[in-house]
């Protein structure tokens, strides 16, 4: 009885001690590649470049940024989705491929419920405006944004994506 509860004191005190090899090694593995689904020197490309540097310094391994533009951004995510499964090819795809696309584009050759977001990289905002409305002009775009505090608008959300997605006025 002594020496069985001797050995399990052995193997207690000793078990922090195993590697963490014989437990599994932490991600990433090997080389990662971010597939950007839109044109070198697009925004998004700036930004998976920038922090793919920052990423390989910080993991060891090397991080690869592969475009694949084309219709809209369809192209580099369709073929995302068609690679065989593996966690160390990821896309980097600026929001709308999740909140914008499935009401921009009538038919879409994938579904946007298999893209599960991991992580917001950025904010993006953009003013649009009509050319014939008078806010055309720098200054009373400036005007225009200083007036909208006072408007009844909410800013909308989609689940999928958990972040900003379009105005509604109430």
């Amino acid at each position: 009885m002594k020496s069985a509860f001797l050995v399990a004191l052995v193997t207690l005190l000793t078990l922090p001690h195993v590697g963490t090899e014989a437990l599994g090694e932490t991600w990433p593995l090997r080389a990662v590649k971010l597939i950007v689904p839109l044109g070198p020197a697009s925004g998004a490309d700036v930004t998976a470049r920038l922090l793919a540097d920052r990423l390989s310094k910080r993991w060891g391994k090397t991080v690869v940024v592969e475009n694949r533009p084309g219709a809209d951004g369809i192209v580099g995510i369709t073929s995302f989705l068609a690679g065989p499964p593996d966690d160390h090819v990821l896309l980097f795809a600026p929001t709308g491929t999740f909140t914008a696309y499935p009401f921009l584009h009538a038919k879409l050759s994938y579904d946007p419920d298999q893209l599960v977001p991991i992580a917001r990289v950025t904010n993006t905002l953009i003013s649009v405006s009509v050319p014939t409305a008078p806010r055309h002009q720098l200054s009373h775009r400036v005007d225009f944004v200083h007036s909208i505090a006072t408007w009844p608008l909410s800013l909308g959300e989609r689940d999928q994506c958990d972040g900003p997605g379009f105005l509604r006025f109430s």
